[in-house]
């Protein structure tokens, strides 16, 4: 074999092993975008989830049967999927929590709420959470 052939063939090699790596490169992009993709996705629906629960805890002030299923629905999110998220953004994490102290805060007696006033209160902290949600999501 001619030193010009082995040079051929060492080329060839070369060419073969960039182009194996610039596939291999290219999937490892196109998983790491799905994973990312999913990721968010999840991120979006789960405070999508917390947004429509807050919301309709704010203003259930007629229904103390109601308020309770929805409080559980909300502490539910809030001890679940909301804290696959903790820590990604901090104004959300400080307004879920916020917003649930003060839903905590809302006492019930003889299946009656005992100060309607506090739902004033809830409603601005749901427009507080939804808009750190907004926020973070176009983070």
């Amino acid at each position: 074999m001619s030193q010009s052939n082995r040079n051929n063939d060492k080329w060839h090699f070369v060419i073969e092993v960039l182009t194996l790596s610039a596939v291999i490169i290219n999937i490892y992009i196109q998983v790491n975008q799905q994973y990312k993709f999913k990721y968010y996705e999840s991120q979006l629906e789960t405070y999508i989830d917390l947004v429509t629960v807050a919301s309709k805890l704010a203003v259930e002030n007629d229904n103390a049967r109601r308020f309770e299923e929805l409080k559980k629905e909300f502490n539910g999110l809030y001890f679940g999927k909301s804290q696959l998220f903790e820590g990604k953004n901090n104004s959300v994490n400080l307004a879920v929590v916020i917003f649930k102290k003060h839903m905590d805060m809302i006492l019930i007696k003889d299946s009656s709420f005992v100060d309607i006033s506090k739902f004033f209160e809830l409603q601005g902290l749901a427009i507080d959470l939804a808009n750190s949600c907004r926020v973070s999501i176009k983070d």
